[in-house]
C-alpha cells in the first residue's frame, strides 16, 4: 500500500471513560488488543487488529480530543488489572506478544483519501462481510461486502415457544405463519415482515439477542427455532477472517487491504522516522 500523511498531531493521549488517568496511545492499544482479539491469534492478525484499533480510536476521538468508551459501544479496553485477571500466569507473555504487534505497525493508520477511516471490525462472518450502507444506511466506499473465507462460522440456535416469539414481537400468534424474510446481497436479513409489523434485521437481532443478522426461522406447530451464522455486525474486518488469512501466509497489510478495499496506510504526522 502507498503510505500517505495526514495533518494531525503525533501520539495523542487517550482518555478512556472510567480510567482515572489518560493513557499513551500504545498503552491504550495494548488494552484494546487484549479485549478485542484472542492473544493466541497469529501475529499478522494481531498486527492488522492494531492498525484497525489505532485508526478507530484516533478517528472517533478526533485524535484524543474526546473520551472513548471501554465497552463494545466503542472498543473493548482491558486495563492492567483486568488483563491479569483474564490471563493469570500468561499475562507477561501475552502482553509482550501484543506489544510487538503494536510496535511493529509503526504508528500506522488506515486512510481513505488522506483521512483516517471508520475502521469497523467484528468477530466472525457468514462467508461475506456486510456493507455499511446495509447496516446503518450510511455508505462508505471502503466498507463494502468482500469475501471472508473462515472455517468457523459459529452457528447458533435459539428455541422459543410460539407464544414467547409472538409476545416478544408484539403481534398475535396467528400472524406468525405469515412472517417473511427479505435478505440482502450478503445473505443477511434486511427485513422481517409481518402483517402488522416490519422490523429491520438489526432490530430483530437485538430483540431476540441473536449473534448476527444472518438467521433463518423455522416454525413448527408450537415452537420457533432460530438458526444463526456468524457473530457480530459484519461490517469491516472479520477477526476470524483475519486469523484465517494470517494462517494462509498473508501479512497484516494484505489483510487490511482486503477488508478495507481502496484504503492506504499512513504514518501519524510527527511520528515519521527522521
Amino acid at each position: 500500500m502507498q503510505k500517505q500523511q495526514i495533518a494531525k498531531p503525533c501520539t495523542p493521549e487517550i482518555h478512556v471513560k472510567g480510567e482515572a488517568q489518560p493513557l499513551s496511545l500504545d498503552s491504550y492499544l495494548l488494552g484494546v488488543l487484549a479485549g478485542e482479539m484472542p492473544a493466541n491469534f497469529p501475529p499478522e492478525a494481531l498486527r492488522a487488529q492494531a492498525m484497525a484499533a489505532r485508526t478507530y480510536v484516533l478517528k472517533s476521538t478526533a485524535f484524543g480530543q474526546n473520551a472513548i468508551d471501554s465497552t463494545v459501544d466503542a472498543q473493548v479496553y482491558l486495563n492492567a488489572q483486568q488483563r491479569n485477571e483474564k490471563w493469570g500466569a500468561d499475562t507477561a507473555l501475552f502482553e509482550t506478544k501484543l506489544q510487538q504487534a503494536i510496535e511493529s505497525t509503526n504508528n500506522q493508520l488506515i486512510t481513505y483519501e488522506g483521512e483516517p477511516i471508520t475502521a469497523m471490525f467484528f468477530s466472525t462472518s457468514n462467508g461475506s462481510t456486510e456493507s455499511a450502507e446495509n447496516f446503518s444506511g450510511n455508505a462508505y466506499p471502503y466498507l463494502i461486502p468482500v469475501t471472508s473465507a473462515e472455517p468457523d462460522l459459529r452457528p447458533a440456535e435459539k428455541l422459543l415457544t410460539l407464544e414467547e416469539f409472538a409476545l416478544t414481537l408484539g403481534v398475535p400468534e396467528t400472524q406468525i405463519p405469515e412472517l417473511t424474510i427479505v435478505r440482502n446481497e450478503t445473505g443477511r436479513v434486511q427485513l422481517v415482515k409481518l402483517p402488522t409489523r416490519t422490523l429491520t434485521g438489526r432490530e430483530f437481532r437485538t430483540l431476540f439477542e441473536l449473534p448476527s443478522t444472518d438467521f433463518t426461522i423455522e416454525l413448527t406447530a408450537t415452537t420457533i427455532q432460530i438458526h444463526s451464522s456468524g457473530y457480530g455486525h459484519g461490517v469491516g474486518m472479520s477477526q476470524y477472517g483475519a486469523k484465517a488469512m494470517a494462517e494462509q501466509g498473508k501479512v497484516a497489510e494484505e489483510i487490511v487491504a482486503h477488508y478495507y478495499p481502496g484504503t492506504q496506510l499512513a504514518v501519524i504526522p510527527g511520528c515519521e522516522k527522521k
